[in-house]
């Protein structure tokens, strides 16, 4: 598994616990996992990451600047 990607297997599993629901990708990067939660069937996904947001944000993501920590 390449970083940013799902393998079929966790693709079928997360497919099941995103689907129509509101979703987090904490460190998105590059939206790649963002689009990927959109397509299993996310209903929205909010995007943190403290890097601006690339160029082009698809609907249905919602991306916030900032740091996070616990």
């Amino acid at each position: 598994m390449s970083y940013g990607e799902l393998s079929s297997e966790q693709s079928a599993i997360v497919s099941g616990l995103v689907r129509c629901s509101d979703v987090h990708d904490l460190g998105a990067g590059d939206l790649t996992l963002s689009r990927k939660l959109l397509r299993l069937g996310a209903r929205k996904v909010i995007a943190v990451d403290k890097e601006p947001a690339p160029p082009r944000v698809p609907k249905g993501v919602e991306y916030i600047q900032s740091h996070f920590d616990i």
